[in-house]
């Protein structure tokens, strides 16, 4: 059996992916106030992008899942005397780490330690990003000479797409925080108003983007490096040893 995969057509389906649920979510979140039943409020709590564990939320966990899945299949091709042989395994352990937090928001639960430790507000009301911002540059340091070894276009690729995620994921979290530290200044909730939702929108939206973009500069990576086989195999022929007849030919 043979499975070829099309970066395009896998490209496209996750961009279509991701304007149904950015469309979906505006869409909803323009009708609420005119949803009466019940289950039809539901539909705001399952597409709103800025809601947690929901669809667009379920979609970028698979979505950073996937990308750690081709890290490590990129990373197995390497033997462990090459360079960057640490380096690929890591990416792919943090990509898996990033998809776990997606799905069950673990940053979120640092944001009242750090805000009440630091006293922070304003841009930094939303304070997990000061641990983020830390964490994105220890990683740029330590990944700096990975990312110069790389093909000219693999690296292009690489940096544009996390500029993007990271331009979401801390850039328009940080003006979300200010929005909505100006918001409960007033004494006025600030999920419910249009300005800081829009700026969540933009977001979530570049968070999937850049995701999407990364999975695409893998694929192209995975593609440069020729055929790629799997084989599965049997737990039988994992522990039974070899015949001493074929003991007797390999020695």
């Amino acid at each position: 059996m043979t499975i070829v995969i099309s970066t395009r057509r896998v490209i496209r389906a996750l961009a279509a992916l991701v304007a149904f649920l950015v469309l979906a979510s505006v869409t909803v979140k323009f009708a609420e106030p005119f949803l009466t039943v019940r289950w039809m409020k539901t539909l705001v709590r399952i597409f709103d992008v800025d809601s947690e564990q929901n669809l667009p939320s379920w979609f970028s966990s698979v979505a950073l899942l996937a990308a750690a899945a081709l890290l490590a299949v990129i990373a197995s091709g390497k033997k462990r005397k090459e360079p960057y042989f640490l380096h690929g395994w890591a990416l792919a352990l943090i990509f898996l780490g990033l998809s776990v937090d997606e799905m069950v928001s673990i940053h979120e639960l640092t944001i009242g330690t750090v805000r009440r430790t630091l006293r922070v507000g304003g841009i930094f009301y939303f304070a997990w990003v000061i641990p983020g911002m830390i964490f994105v540059a220890l990683f740029a340091l330590a990944y700096l000479k990975f990312l110069r070894d790389l093909p000219a276009s693999t690296r292009n690729q690489f940096l544009g797409a996390g500029t993007v995620y990271v331009a979401g994921a801390i850039g328009f979290e940080m003006l979300g925080g200010r929005q909505a530290a100006a918001l409960l200044k007033q004494g006025i909730p600030y999920e419910t108003q249009f300005s800081y939702w829009a700026l969540a929108t933009v977001e979530e939206l570049l968070e999937m983007i850049g995701i999407v973009l990364f999975i695409r500069a893998l694929l192209l990576y995975l593609s440069r490096l020729g055929e790629l086989s799997i084989r599965v195999v049997p737990q039988r022929l994992e522990t039974t040893p070899p015949p001493a007849s074929e003991e007797r030919q390999t020695g």
